[in-house]
């Protein structure tokens, strides 16, 4: 696992302490199965069970199951969504892939360690194709990669300084383009230090250029680019921003992965490849396709009429709060339309502030008022996101924020941290979040605050630690341009002026 424990561990049952911090696939399994048993959820999981449709009804939903030939059927008062982002693998449609190739061709959810071949091609350059090929070269097999554009990585780690650092702090998401509700110092930092904004991701291609000897623009490299040349790193984290093997980039360099940067025309029988460049691969045995996730109806099990009011686009689906369709009773979605930097604390958050709507702790707006609210995220991403299919899900680095607004919808404080500077500096992460997801419902008639209630002081007092923090730093990065400049003239006119 490329991913750090502490990212994607659930906010109420931590990884347990002697857990690597990249723990392999078997780790994550007993973690998954440790969970399961801890909180007794096995009497409530069928697996196996295929929904073949979902029927509204005046009283709420019935669910039709089929099971290995068994057919049945469940009412429930709410239907909660959580089929996650991603289910049905996408091949693409490449001439002699499936009717001329005589080898295997597999999609990469498909692909584990045990399959041996003499020779791999992989065709993408994700996290899973990165991962496939480089698990490939590790063991000795002869690995193709073919891609039509690289991507910018993010470092595990940079001068044993992790990346969560870089990624999961207030400066650092503060840095990238305002949420469509972002806080006040926020809007500050764009509109009065607009140079500034862009500093930290020049520094930041510098920095993974000069690690992985990546980028032939940066003086200090003078081979063929490895990552992207015309789009910053900024850009990146809406559709890559993923950590990469150790070694991949050195296996590149190596000859022990065979890069080639085209789009496939052409599949011949014995698995060579005709490029868009005028090249070729090199015969294989298994083809892997790390091309994504199709983008066809993932709710067909939504009655025809639902579908058409939550108003599905090319572009995905846009929702309030990502889970309610407002004019849509007794229909959430968790998990299942939001993408994010640690998905297992996103889901669980939304997870306690549907069941405190459940329960009426707090009241949603009116539905013009939420519809107002969708069509404003709406624009902001059409705006701000590059296209892709699943854009309106699509909130990433922004996590932060997006969690802050459940939060307060629930009456609790967002600033979980124990001073201004560690609020704004220091990574948040699902243990941050731990007190809040633990607290059950109050008691009747009990009175008090509740865990991290925020009388609003906290944010005033933020803001003014947050001017004076981003005053010092323009100073500093200031100098640090300017010196920069000095040393590396040319390079600095090319990229950041």
């Amino acid at each position: 696992m490329c991913i750090r424990d502490r990212l994607y561990e659930f906010p109420d049952f931590p990884f347990e302490a002697h857990t690597p911090k990249y723990p392999s696939g078997k780790q994550v399994h007993q973690y998954l199965e440790q969970y399961v048993r801890a909180f007794d959820l096995i009497p409530h999981i069928a697996l196996q069970h295929n929904v073949e449709a979902c029927e509204q009804t005046s009283q709420g939903w019935v669910i039709h199951w089929e099971n290995n030939g068994r057919t049945g059927k469940y009412e429930c008062g709410m239907l909660v969504v959580c089929s996650g982002m991603y289910s049905e693998p996408y091949i693409p449609k490449i001439d002699g892939l499936n009717d001329v190739f005589q080898g295997q061709v597999l999609h990469s959810s498909e692909f584990n360690e045990s399959q041996h071949a003499d020779s791999v091609t992989v065709i993408g350059y994700g996290k899973s194709a990165i991962d496939i090929v480089s698990c490939v070269a590790a063991n000795g097999g002869q690995a193709q990669l073919v891609a039509r554009r690289l991507h910018w990585p993010i470092p595990r780690e940079v001068c044993n300084i992790d990346a969560k650092w870089a990624v999961m702090s207030r400066i650092s998401v503060g840095f990238m383009p305002p949420w469509v509700r972002a806080p006040a110092w926020v809007r500050l930092l764009h509109r009065a230090c607009c140079c500034l904004v862009k500093l930290p991701w020049w520094i930041a291609a510098k920095i993974i250029s000069f690690k992985y000897d990546a980028n032939p623009r940066c003086c200090c490299c003078k081979r063929d680019p490895l990552v992207p040349v015309d789009v910053g790193v900024e850009h990146e984290l809406w559709v890559g921003g993923y950590t990469v093997p150790a070694k991949f980039y050195e296996m590149i360099r190596a000859g022990e992965i065979d890069l080639h940067q085209a789009a496939v025309q052409h599949v011949d029988a014995d698995g060579s490849m005709e490029l868009s460049d005028g090249s070729r691969t090199g015969p294989t045995s298994l083809i892997v396709a790390a091309t994504g996730w199709g983008h066809g109806d993932r709710f067909k099990f939504l009655p025809d009429k639902v579908k058409l009011q939550l108003d599905i686009g090319q572009d995905g689906m846009y929702l309030y709060r990502h889970m309610l369709a407002p004019r849509v009773d007794n229909l959430a979605f968790v998990g299942s339309n939001v993408s994010t930097v640690s998905s297992t604390l996103t889901s669980a958050i939304q997870a306690k502030w549907l069941l405190e709507l459940v329960r009426r702790e707090f009241a949603l707006p009116s539905v013009v008022e939420m519809e107002k609210e969708i069509a404003a995220v709406k624009q902001w991403k059409q705006g701000t996101i590059p296209f892709q299919h699943d854009r309106g899900g699509t909130i990433m680095m922004h996590q932060l924020f997006y969690h802050d607004e459940m939060l307060q919808d629930m009456g609790y404080e967002c600033q979980l941290k124990s001073n201004c500077f560690l609020e704004m500096f220091q990574p948040y992460l699902p243990i941050d979040y731990q007190a809040i997801l633990e607290q059950g419902p109050p008691v009747p008639g009990a009175h008090g605050p509740r865990i991290g209630h925020s009388d609003g002081s906290g944010s005033v007092i933020c803001t003014y630690v947050c001017c004076f923090l981003l005053a010092l730093l323009s100073l500093v990065t200031a100098a640090s341009t300017f010196i920069w400049c000095l040393l590396d003239q040319e390079d600095c006119r090319l990229k950041f002026f």
